[in-house]
């Protein structure tokens, strides 16, 4: 695998768990702020739903660095580890002005079964660029039907 693909993932921990955004904590659902995770509250399924956009804004100057992938999953970790993979976005991301600016955001979401007290969490290729505002960049899950 070529250097440039290799990556080691970076777990979000820092969610904005109130007072606006898109994040979704109501009906039991908990945040974890030393996790960085949502925990549910009961067994049954969820509406889970992950946004994160990524930005660049390159040192004035810079050469272009090629179309980086940038890419986020979301895990769900029960109450008996390991965690595993339910959702994963991302892409390749065009430049268009060589060595410019970019912005690319993507979107995951799905119903899966949980059971009470499992987490769920994210991870993201490059933490460093992550847009943290909350209009862009949210994480959530509701309960749908037990």
């Amino acid at each position: 695998m070529d250097k440039e693909y290799q990556y080691s993932p970076s777990r979000i921990v820092d969610w904005q768990s109130g007072g606006g955004g898109a994040s979704y904590l109501a009906h039991g659902m908990q945040y974890s702020r030393e996790e960085g995770s949502l925990v549910v509250p009961l067994t049954g399924y969820y509406n889970i739903y992950c946004q994160i956009q990524f930005r660049h804004f390159p040192p004035e100057g810079a050469t272009d660095t090629g179309s980086p992938h940038m890419s986020f999953t979301v895990y769900q970790l029960p109450r008996s580890p390991p965690a595993y993979r339910i959702m994963t976005g991302g892409g390749t991301v065009r430049t268009v002005l060589e060595g410019g600016p970019w912005a690319k955001t993507f979107y995951v979401e799905g119903v899966f079964r949980l059971q009470a007290r499992d987490h769920l969490y994210v991870t993201v290729s490059d933490l460093d660029k992550v847009n943290p505002n909350e209009d862009v960049t949210y994480f959530g899950a509701f309960l749908v039907s037990r």
